[in-house]
């Protein structure tokens, strides 16, 4: 007798599905009908692929009874926004190690980042270099890895249908410093 697959832990926080826009005058040019899924409408400060992860990531941790989310990041990260911004949402706490030193004025991401009630530990090169190989930076992680086809199958529900879908997807997330 076949066992069903348990099931995986997911929290619903995007708004979805979210809109297909078609590009007129891109694709008058191009001579292809051009459409442009808009996952930038999924949320006001959590949007785009990281809310998709964190679903999925967020979903795990309260599966675990978790009350605090870390990830790491460089001082204006999109995900560590994200990560702030969904604690301060559903009443977790949240730890950003961001790389980088203290700025004198705060702006952009670091400063929803404050305002979104998130401890932040700045963290020096060597620190940084230094991060235990459990770290999953822009909340890269086998849970994380799930939302691309989690947007596939929000896409086919969506009209019109096209004669050929491309899914971009990163594996790695957007944030990840080089060395």
């Amino acid at each position: 007798m076949a066992t069903a697959a348990p099931p995986i832990p997911r929290v619903e926080l995007a708004y979805a599905p979210t809109p297909l826009l078609k590009l007129e005058r891109l694709s008058a040019e191009l001579g292809i009908e051009l459409w442009v899924k808009r996952d930038d409408l999924t949320g006001l400060l959590e949007t785009g692929n990281k809310i998709r992860k964190l679903e999925f990531l967020v979903g795990e941790a309260l599966a675990q009874h978790a009350d605090t989310l870390i990830t790491c990041g460089t001082l204006q990260s999109n995900c560590c926004r994200c990560v702030a911004a969904v604690c301060a949402r559903l009443g977790l706490r949240a730890v950003l190690a961001l790389k980088g030193t203290r700025p004198d004025e705060y702006d952009g991401n670091l400063l929803l980042d404050r305002l979104l009630g998130a401890d932040i530990k700045y963290c020096s090169d060597a620190e940084w270099e230094a991060a235990p190989p459990w770290w999953a930076p822009s909340a890269t992680s086998r849970a994380g890895r799930r939302s691309p086809s989690r947007c596939v199958t929000a896409r086919r529900s969506s009209t019109p249908s096209p004669s050929r879908t491309s899914v971009v997807a990163a594996r790695r997330g957007c944030s990840w410093p080089s060395s």
